[in-house]
Order: C-alpha cells, then structure tokens, then sequence
C-alpha cells in the first residue's frame, strides 16, 4: 500500500503488511503522514510514527525492530531528498544514523541542516524529530539506530565517523519451507525393487496353492493317489481338473 504527499507530489510505502489502527495527513495539500499504532511484518512493537519525504519517494524496510528505522529513497540522480522521521516508541537523539552505509555527526541546528549541502541529518529534542538529508545517485539506503553506536574511528571530513558495511537494500526475502526430496536414494531404491520381487513370488506361491485345494473329486477319484506329486499336479493343470 502506498501513501501520497500531495504537496511534494511523493509516495511513502512499505515492503511488507502493516497493521495500524488509522493514520492521518496533516492537511489536504499534505507535507506529512501520520500512522497511529503501526507495526511492519512481523514486527510486535506498535506505535505511532510521523513521514514526510521531499524529491524522492521512501519505501520502510524496518520500522521499530532492535530499535532501528531502516528505509530506502528513490528520486532523480543529483537531488537531494529530506526525510523526517518522528517515532513515538524512541524519544531521544539517536545514536547513529547511516546514509548510504556511511555514519554522519549530528549538526546543530536545524538552519545548519537547511543549509549543508551533502547528506547530513539533525535532531529536533523539542519536536522528537530526526531530519536526514541525502544526495541520490541510486536508491540510498537510511538508517536510523536508537542503540549505542560503534565506537568511532577517529573522525573525517564531513562529518563521518565510522564507514561501516553497508546493510543490503534489497527487500528481505521470505524463506519458504522446501518439501522434503521426492528422489530416492540408491540404498532406498534397491531395497523397494527387493519388496516388489518378494511381493511377486509371494503373490505367485499364494496362487498356486489355491489352485492346489482346488482340486476336483474328480481328479482325486481317478487317480487316489497317498500324495499328491507333481506329476499329477501337471497333468491335473493341462486337464484342467478342478473346480
């Protein structure tokens, strides 16, 4: 399902179900939604969460989970797209957040972050809101983490402090129980063609006898032999004496 901002013609969606009970935009020339006791997936944590996204859409991966927010803009290469994220579950500055797998400071202002021209982010103690900045070259992945950060590597321009492995953009796959193999192993098939022989001389022996107690008075008065042989079997099966 996907959810329009009218005023800056852009989309916020998510990859997987949601369960919520409403949600809401701010106006009918909409700059931000609402969503009041959301959970993604299979996420148990429910809560209630602020977008608003300018110059790309957003598609959530991750909502509340280990305390993270992860998510992915996608919008014209070279522009520079602004999220706001306002989480009612995460009350604080947080800990780190990545854009494009790359860990930025905080700046100080919101003012500061209106005018930094490259990906940077800012958080509102007033408002509860984290504000991220990113430049588009591909869909750029935005992660948001309410956990104690790594420890930082001694700075660098810019603002990055840790150049962690990037989190995969792709959608997480849904693993799919595999039936159990129909194909037999040579162990298997040897001894089900030993089953099926063993069956057949079985079924061969059984009939046999029948046809042995089926032997007519008549064969019995013309030959009263002490035992039957099986000579006389044969001749009595080319005569066909029985009943």
């Amino acid at each position: 399902m996907q959810f329009r901002l009218p005023a800056y013609g852009t989309i916020v969606a998510f990859n997987d179900w949601i369960y919520l009970d409403s949600f809401e935009w701010d106006a009918v020339n909409a700059t931000q939604i609402t969503f009041r006791g959301i959970s993604l997936g299979t996420e148990t944590e429910k809560a209630d969460v602020t977008f608003s996204v300018k110059n790309a859409n957003l598609t959530v991966t991750q909502l509340s989970s280990i305390k993270q927010f992860i998510g992915t803009l996608n919008g014209l290469t070279n522009t520079f797209a602004e999220l706001s994220v306002t989480h009612s579950l995460y009350q604080s500055m947080p800990s780190m957040v990545t854009v494009g797998g790359v860990v930025y400071s905080p700046l100080q202002s919101k003012q500061d972050f209106d005018r930094h021209n490259g990906n940077c982010w800012y958080y509102d103690p007033n408002t509860k809101t984290v504000y991220v900045k990113a430049l588009l070259q591909s869909p750029v992945l935005v992660s948001i983490y309410w956990v104690t950060a790594p420890a930082e590597s001694g700075g660098g321009s810019g603002g990055i402090i840790w150049l962690p492995t990037a989190p995969s953009a792709e959608t997480p796959s849904v693993s799919v129980p595999t039936p159990p193999s129909l194909a037999a192993s040579p162990e298997i098939v040897k001894f089900g063609l030993f089953v099926i022989v063993l069956a057949g001389v079985a079924a061969l022996v059984a009939k046999e006898a029948q046809e042995r107690a089926k032997l007519s008075y008549k064969f019995k008065t013309a030959f009263k032999p002490a035992k039957v042989t099986k000579k006389d079997w044969s001749k009595a099966r080319k005569k066909k004496w029985w009943g």
